[in-house]
């Protein structure tokens, strides 16, 4: 982050970050009060572990009820594509630009 223009660095620690499916995400385990993903501490934690691990969902695990709850902050946060489609994307965007790069040398050696 920034603080006055100036970068200031700190550590994160999500529980767990897992991946099913090519789908990564973050799982947050909460007890006793804070097993509310609604608690403003809990709320904040899981939006920032969402944004910075770069996942594509986010869930927090009551381990007093033994509960998954899926958390989406949709509307502020939107979901970033599946990995799989951004890799596909960058793969076109590489083929795209060596075809052009080809073709440059082909009417250069003519």
């Amino acid at each position: 982050m920034r603080v006055d223009g100036r970068e200031v660095g700190y550590d994160l620690c999500v529980d767990f970050l897992v991946v099913r499916d090519g789908e990564r995400a973050i799982v947050e385990v909460k007890t006793g009060n804070a097993a509310q993903p609604s608690s403003p501490a809990t709320r904040r934690q899981i939006f920032e572990y969402a944004a910075a691990f770069d996942v594509d969902r986010a869930y927090m695990f009551d381990g007093d009820r033994s509960t998954l709850h899926e958390v989406s902050f949709q509307e502020f946060l939107p979901r970033r594509p599946l990995r799989t489609k951004r890799i596909a994307g960058w793969q076109i965007g590489f083929v795209c630009g060596a075809l052009s790069a080809a073709l440059i040398i082909w009417l250069a050696t003519r």
